[in-house]
């Protein structure tokens, strides 16, 4: 595999590997909502929830990451 080919299927495991975890831990595989616009929202809600949990997970390992965005 060429070194172009291999990033490529490296971030495209990497994005794979976040949809995974959406649809696991923020029900990504199904919406709530109604509609087009409710998916819309119930994607955006996800990815916020995602964003959330790996912020206190990184301040978690890092206290200092605390004082630094108050």
């Amino acid at each position: 595999m060429t070194p172009s080919k291999k990033k490529l299927s490296d971030k495209r495991s990497a994005i794979e590997a976040k949809i995974s975890e959406g649809k696991r831990m923020c029900g990504l595989d199904r919406s709530l909502y109604n509609g087009f616009t409710g998916d819309r929202i119930w994607a955006a809600l996800s990815v916020m929830a995602l964003n959330i949990r790996k912020l206190l997970r990184d301040m978690e390992r890092s206290p200092e990451l605390i004082y630094r965005f108050a």
